[in-house]
């Protein structure tokens, strides 16, 4: 019987190679290991993340050891004697990537774990050109077009190298599939299916013409009745023009998973496949938006005559701004909308005119001074800062309570 001590445990845990941390961990008690001869089992009895929490590691005839957890495996390296160092490695089991879209250059980097955490059950995703290509099943059969082939042996057998469908319209356009039986060579196909839209017909287009649109291909699993959509992911819209007519996937489905019977999507030499055709059509319509630091005549003074003597609102003459037509709008015994307001202050505001009239009619903002001025010492005006967005029918702003009334009209005070 051989006995082994473990003074000092160095842990370094790694994700595919990727140092994570390291760290020394020094036993507060002394472990202890039996070892029998050649035969017998070593328990270790600790626990590793992804271990089953209900027995301990065991390892028989092995200095490796694997934990099966969270979709994960552990591997396990111990020493021969004396201080152990033991190191953690974490795979990630996961399935080959899905198809790359056509057209688009590989990715300039491999996928990081963030990357290859994204897939599912329910759909896969593989990274191409800073796109990705979206698998899931649905039940409802293409929208646009379908194609069915009844003699696909024949035609892969064939010197044709690709099959054109009769022209369709979708979204007010005439188009058309290219089905390769056997991959599209010329764009790293080989081995799959290869599938694309092109657009036709487009002699009678304006010399600039674009026409943007996502689509869908799909393809019929006839043992399940439902169909396997592929997409690009994030509703990817590709703009289609006369230096570029056709898009589609040159990995669409692998060959030896179109060719197995038990999934359905070959069954008796037949197979079928369709798109969907979403246009996206642009209206033209923009905004811009500017905004003047200082506007030239930027000021404007109101004087009003037998200011007493009004009793109901008033407002002055329009004056204009940088194209924009304005008044100011006073409340000589308060603004009797607002509670308490009538007869305790003077109610002044600014107003933007004919907003409704306007063609586009653009919010406008507005940083401004409403003051009343005293008109023996400049240092003793009543000025109140506000700025606002007037819009809609909000279209004057400024204060119900600007300055308490009994102020305004003691002619002490300055302002009369």
């Amino acid at each position: 019987m051989k006995e082994l001590k473990l003074e000092q445990t160095k842990v370094t845990i790694s994700f595919r190679g990727s140092k994570l941390r390291e760290r020394d961990r020094e036993d507060d008690r002394k472990r202890r290991e039996s070892s029998e001869r050649m035969g017998c089992c070593r328990r270790l009895p600790w626990r590793f993340p992804g271990a089953s929490t209900a027995s301990p590691v065991t390892r028989a005839h092995s200095d490796e050891a694997h934990i099966m957890g969270c979709q994960s495996v552990w591997s396990v390296q111990l020493g021969c004697a004396g201080t152990r160092r033991i190191r953690l490695e974490r795979e990630r089991r996961l399935p080959p990537l899905p198809p790359l879209d056509r057209g688009a250059s590989p990715p300039d980097r491999p996928p990081n774990l963030a990357d290859k955490l994204t897939g599912g059950w329910a759909m896969s995703m593989a990274r191409a050109s800073e796109q990705w290509i979206l698998n899931y099943k649905r039940d409802f059969p293409p929208v646009d077009y379908s194609l069915k082939v009844n003699s696909y042996t024949l035609l892969s057998e064939s010197e044709t190298e690709k099959y054109d469908t009769k022209v369709f319209e979708a979204g007010g356009h005439k188009w058309r599939l290219s089905f390769y039986p056997n991959g599209d060579l010329k764009n790293n196909g080989n081995g799959y299916i290869s599938l694309y839209l092109e657009i036709v017909e487009t002699n009678t287009y304006a010399l600039n013409w674009e026409v943007t649109a996502n689509f869908k291909f799909l393809v019929y699993d006839q043992m399940e009745d439902n169909y396997l959509t592929i997409q690009v992911a994030n509703g990817v819209v590709r703009r289609f023009h006369a230096m570029k007519k056709e898009w589609g996937i040159a990995q669409l489905l692998p060959l030896e998973t179109f060719k197995n019977p038990s999934l359905g999507y070959l069954v008796n030499d037949s197979c079928v496949f369709g798109v969907d055709v979403g246009v996206v059509n642009c209206s033209g319509n923009w905004e811009s938006i500017s905004m003047t630091k200082q506007p030239k005549k930027g000021t404007y003074t109101w004087k009003i005559e037998n200011f007493c003597s009004l009793n109901k609102p008033f407002c002055s003459e329009v004056f204009n701004v940088e194209g924009l037509n304005w008044k100011l709008l006073i409340h000589p015994n308060g603004d009797s909308s607002h509670h308490g307001v009538k007869n305790k202050s003077f109610s002044f505001y600014l107003e933007l005119v004919d907003w409704g009239s306007r063609q586009m009619k653009k919010a406008v903002y507005a940083e401004y001074n409403l003051k009343v001025l005293h008109q023996v010492d400049d240092d003793q005006h009543v000025e109140r800062k506000v700025s606002h967005w007037f819009k809609d029918d909000i279209l004057n702003w400024g204060f119900a309570w600007f300055m308490p009334l009994k102020n305004l009209r003691d002619e002490s005070k300055g302002s009369l």
